[in-house]
C-alpha cells in the first residue's frame, strides 16, 4: 500500500467511527413530520411548482422577490424536502428494528429482561456470538471497517460475557480444563494452558452450532442466564453501531436536506430585515 492509501485507509475510519450511531440518528428518524417527506421525491414536484402556489408567494415580493427568485426558492425547498426523504427512508429501511422501538439501551434491557427464559437467551446468544464473529478482526473484512462496526470496546465487553460465563459453568463443576482431549486436534480448547478461557474457540463452537456440542452450548446458555442483562446490554450496542456506511449516508442526507432547506429561509429572513431596517 502507498502512502496515499494509507491516509484514505485512515480517513475513511476516522469518519466512520464518528458516524452518528442509530439511536442518535433515531432522534429525527422517528419524527412523523419528517417521515412525511419519503413522498415529497414522487409528488413533491407537483405540489411545490403548482401554479397556485407560484401566485400566493407573488403576493409579498419583500420576502419571497420575483418571479425567478420564487422559482430558485421552490427548487431549494422540492431537493430540501426529497433529501430528508430518501434519508427517512434510509432509516426505515435499515434501522434495526430493537433500536426503532427502544430509545435507550437501558429501556431495551429492562423490557426484554423480564421475559428472559431459555429459548430466549438462545437467540440472543446466537446474536451476540454473530455479531463478534462477523465483525471482529479479519483478514476477509474490510480493515478500516473493523472499528466502526465492532469497536475494541465492544470485543472486550464481549471477552467479559464469555469469560464470566464459563467461570460461572466451572464453578459449579460442569466444565474443567481437563475435559478436553488435549491429543485431539479438532477438539477446541476452551481454556489455555494457563486456564484462560479461549473465547474465540468458545465463540466458533456457538457459531458453527455443531450437533457434536450441542451439549456444551445448552450449558452454556443456561449459564448465560446470570449474565442475561450484560448479553442483552451487548446485543444493543452491537445493532446500534452496525452498518455504519448505511448510517453515514443517512446523515449525509439528513445535514444535506436541513441545509437545502435553511438557504432560502435565511435568505427571506435577510430580505425582511433589510426592509424593515432600510425601508
Amino acid at each position: 500500500m502507498t502512502k496515499l492509501d494509507d491516509i484514505i485507509d485512515v480517513s475513511i475510519a476516522y469518519i466512520l467511527t464518528r458516524t452518528p450511531k442509530w439511536s442518535t440518528l433515531r432522534t429525527v428518524g422517528r419524527s412523523k413530520a419528517l417521515s412525511m417527506t419519503i413522498i415529497i421525491p414522487f409528488i413533491g414536484y407537483i405540489i411545490l411548482f403548482n401554479n397556485h402556489i407560484i401566485a400566493v408567494l407573488q403576493l409579498w415580493p419583500p420576502m419571497f422577490g420575483g418571479p425567478d427568485a420564487i422559482l430558485s426558492r421552490l427548487y431549494f425547498i422540492y431537493f430540501g424536502l426529497s433529501t430528508l426523504g430518501f434519508a427517512q427512508l434510509t432509516f426505515s429501511l435499515a434501522c434495526p428494528p430493537e433500536i426503532k422501538v427502544y430509545e435507550a439501551e437501558a429501556d431495551y434491557v429492562l423490557s426484554e429482561e423480564t421475559i428472559a427464559t431459555r429459548p430466549s437467551m438462545r437467540l440472543w446468544i446466537d446474536d451476540i456470538v454473530a455479531d463478534y464473529m462477523k465483525n471482529r478482526n479479519d483478514d476477509e473484512l474490510i480493515p478500516v471497517w473493523d472499528e466502526a462496526r465492532y469497536p475494541d470496546t465492544l470485543e472486550v465487553f464481549f471477552d467479559s460475557v464469555i469469560s464470566e460465563t464459563m467461570a460461572e459453568a466451572r464453578s459449579k463443576g460442569h466444565l474443567r480444563a481437563d475435559d478436553e482431549d488435549l491429543d485431539d486436534p479438532d477438539d477446541p480448547r476452551f481454556f489455555t494452558g494457563s486456564g484462560f478461557v479461549n473465547v474465540f474457540n468458545v465463540a466458533s463452537v456457538i457459531y458453527r452450532n455443531q450437533i457434536a456440542y450441542e451439549s456444551f452450548i445448552s450449558l452454556f446458555v443456561r449459564m448465560s442466564l446470570t449474565v442475561k442483562t450484560d448479553v442483552l446490554r451487548l446485543r444493543y450496542l452491537a445493532l446500534d453501531r452496525s452498518q455504519p456506511s448505511i448510517r453515514l449516508f443517512a446523515t449525509i442526507s439528513y445535514v444535506c436536506g436541513f441545509g437545502l432547506l435553511a438557504i432560502p429561509g435565511v435568505d427571506s429572513l435577510i430580505r425582511v430585515l433589510k426592509q424593515f431596517f432600510l425601508g
